[in-house]
């Protein structure tokens, strides 16, 4: 699940669930997850309380806000570290504005990326 788009300049990767989970919620979101293709798939996701399904925010504007369900922290972690994903996200965009910009890349990325 790597990214050939990642802006590498303004975005950072992580594994670290203390940042992800301050990240997620300073920027209003939640732990929520969606189930792929009904294959018992898991994908780790984050619900936005104030959704902007319509523009460029967020990895998921192609996911359906009702096909994700709100789960725990704990749910969330596990799905995140069994499929092992980094967490790529901005804090600012290029023009110094806060940014909502997050996507789950593979860890792989992630080394590549530090």
């Amino acid at each position: 699940m790597t990214d050939a788009n990642l802006d590498t300049e303004h975005s950072r990767v992580t594994t670290d669930h203390r940042t992800i989970r301050q990240w997620v919620e300073k920027n209003g979101g939640s732990p929520a997850v969606e189930k792929a293709g009904g294959k018992g798939i898991t994908i780790p996701r984050i619900l936005f309380s104030d959704d902007h399904s319509d523009d460029d925010t967020t990895a998921d504007d192609a996911t359906d806000e009702n096909d994700k369900s709100p789960i725990s922290w704990k749910r969330w972690f596990d799905a995140f570290d069994a499929g092992d994903f980094a967490f790529a996200y901005q804090e600012r965009t290029a023009d110094g504005d806060a940014e909502r910009f997050y996507k789950l890349v593979d860890r792989t990325t992630a080394r590549e990326h530090a």
